[in-house]
């Protein structure tokens, strides 16, 4: 054996310690790692049971909520027809089928569409149910964001028909109104006629008083005779075609037609002419009955030595006619009233000038009101569309 032996034994010894103690290091931090996983793990373990508690708990409330849509669909007085992009109709609920009838699912909603007659409303089709029975229903449809689209389906026969009884049951009320006020306002002069024509029957009677009281008996007939042409223009609400009427001519036969009941009660009237078209769309014979009427109106009310003044001016609204005068002007409270028929304050009125007057304004497509700003007397007010002019300005 060489003496180096030894020192070989030796450097091999310190390898091998070398060796077993980087193994103890390494199985160490190996340890370490293992437990360090296994509480990742853990983590992770606990992590994921949550995320599944959670998944578990939206799905049942995802279930729960469609149950609920579900029955909500199956309630709703409405139809619901689910349509596939390509336009074929995937389901319908109750009342849709109630409406539709069934097998439709898997044809096209356009095929749908043909069975359906327009009606003279927004969105409304005429249609006749599984049961035979012709519905009256408003189609509306919404696209969904991922394709397809969901048509509403409202039934609006009964509302249809609950409308029409309900106008008819006004339009009843209103006859029964205006009947009632009719008989009220031809009592009057009526009574006053029989009146006079009882005196004409009195023996001995002067020549001058049997003239008076004919005269009389003969004003009080003509005035029932207006009373009675009034509630027939009403009424029929009589107006013509319109046309292309010259506003210039327009105001001169309205300033002729009051000229006489302006000299007999001392009334002056005036035209001020600001700003207007040549030419307006009108029955010239109506409008210039509406106009008359209100400034006969404003007279009554105006007193001696006073001024009645129409102005006409454009404004953004559309062409502008004022009838001012400076009587004592109209109580708030009887603003609106004063349109309806038979509402009157004057003891020689028919209570039907100025409901006549906004009718036939209002055919004309314009509005009449009452300006309840104005302090001096009294200020009507109408608004009419002008001719919409054409490219070329004529």
């Amino acid at each position: 054996m060489s003496c180096d032996q030894p020192q070989e034994n030796t450097h091999a010894a310190d390898r091998l310690e070398t060796a077993f103690s980087l193994f103890n290091q390494a199985s160490v931090e190996l340890i370490d790692s293992y437990a360090k996983l296994q509480k990742d793990v853990a983590s992770l373990s606990a992590q994921l049971e949550l995320a599944n508690l959670a998944l578990v708990r939206q799905t049942s409330e995802r279930v729960g909520l469609a149950e609920r849509l579900a029955l909500l669909l199956d309630a709703l007085p409405a139809g619901v027809v689910e349509c596939a992009s390509d336009g074929r109709i995937l389901s319908l609920n109750p009342a849709a089928s109630e409406m539709l009838g069934n097998g439709w699912p898997g044809r096209l909603w356009d095929e749908l569409m043909t069975t359906l007659s327009p009606a003279d409303v927004a969105h409304g089709w005429w249609l006749t149910d599984s049961l035979g029975v012709v519905r009256q229903i408003q189609v509306e449809t919404r696209e969904l964001p991922m394709g397809g689209r969901i048509v509403l389906l409202h039934d609006n026969t009964r509302t249809q028909l609950l409308l029409r009884q309900l106008a008819a049951q006004e339009r009843l009320a209103a006859m029964g109104q205006m009947m009632a006020g009719l008989a009220h306002q031809l009592r009057t002069p009526l009574s006053a006629a029989m009146l006079y024509a009882a005196n004409l029957s009195e023996p001995g009677l002067p020549a001058s008083a049997r003239q008076r009281f004919a005269e009389r008996t003969l004003e009080r007939l003509r005035q029932l005779e207006g009373q009675i042409q009034d509630t027939l223009s009403y009424v029929r609400g009589d107006i013509m075609p319109p046309g292309r009427v010259p506003l210039s001519r327009l105001l001169d036969s309205v300033h002729h037609a009051v000229a006489g009941l302006a000299a007999a009660r001392q009334v002056g009237f005036d035209i001020e002419l600001q700003a207007a078209p040549d030419l307006i769309m009108a029955d010239e014979q109506t409008l210039a009955s509406a106009l008359i009427c209100l400034v006969e109106n404003a007279m009554a009310f105006s007193p001696a030595g006073s001024v009645v003044t129409l102005t006409v001016d454009l404004t953004e609204a559309g062409l502008s006619l004022c009838v001012i005068d400076c009587g004592p002007g109209v109580p708030p409270e009887m603003a609106e009233r004063i349109f309806e028929p038979f509402v009157t304050t004057r003891t020689d009125g028919t209570g039907l000038g100025l409901a006549l007057a906004r009718q036939i304004v209002t055919q004309h497509g314009g509005t009449l009101h009452l300006d309840a700003e104005y302090a001096d007397g009294a200020k009507f007010v109408i608004i009419l569309p002008l001719i919409p002019q054409t490219t070329n300005g004529s």
